[in-house]
């Protein structure tokens, strides 16, 4: 940042965060802080005559059942970056202005077919599918969410 601190600040007051190129600096190693983001467990709720079926959340421990949350990935997924010295997360929100290298929310995806990110920034979880497309999760064990950041699959947030 220092060495570019003049082109750092004009992007801060363009952009309101520094915004760093993942194929400028390889992924090392990923990982989530399970503080910021809980496990949760899928329930899927068919709804048989329609053809549809609803996924829904839970939390262990807790008897109530809801449309899986939303998933904010900023200060919650860090990333080691080659030449970066401190672990990098998701940028913010412009207003913040923060000057920490950070990854844009645009260079990630989630690579599951009932996941999409909204214009805010955040993950959203379909909850009207139909049945047949929930026949590949009725298959697996396991309802997974590898990350996907600028082509280098990495954690999987594990739902």
């Amino acid at each position: 940042m220092r060495d570019n601190a003049a082109a750092v600040e004009a992007t801060l007051m363009r952009e309101g965060h520094n915004r760093i190129a993942l194929y400028e600096y390889p992924l090392v190693q990923a990982s989530f802080d399970p503080r910021k983001i809980p496990a949760r467990g899928v329930l899927v709720r068919q709804q048989v005559w329609a053809q549809r079926s609803t996924l829904l959340g839970y939390a262990a421990g807790r008897s109530d059942l809801s449309v899986i949350p939303e998933l904010s990935f900023h200060d919650a997924l860090w990333a080691r970056l080659q030449a970066i010295s401190r672990p990098v997360s998701v940028c913010g929100h412009k207003a913040d202005l923060d000057p920490s290298p950070c990854i844009a929310i645009a260079d990630l995806s989630l690579d599951n077919p009932f996941a999409y990110l909204d214009r805010g920034g955040a993950f959203h979880f379909r909850d009207n599918v139909g049945t047949a497309e929930i026949l590949s999760l009725a298959r697996s064990a396991k309802f997974e969410l590898p990350v996907d950041h600028a082509g280098s699959v990495s954690p999987q947030f594990p739902a």
